[in-house]
């Protein structure tokens, strides 16, 4: 139990600190383009790829 409550907060800990570098990059540039590169990255990850080898592996 305590391993679960750890990676969640290593997870919430992660995502503050991409928040936090995505708005010091705007506060100092003010630019936002790069937020639509940000986006494309995202959408184009195989999230679901990965998933399917996950299960795989766990079944070995």
């Amino acid at each position: 139990m305590k391993d679960k409550n750890l990676k969640y907060i290593a997870h919430a800990i992660i995502v503050v600190a991409f928040m936090g570098l995505i708005a010091f990059v705007i506060y100092y540039t003010g630019k936002t383009a790069f937020l639509w590169l940000l986006l494309f990255v995202f959408l184009y990850q195989p999230w679901g790829d990965l998933k399917t080898e996950q299960k795989e592996n766990n079944e070995k």
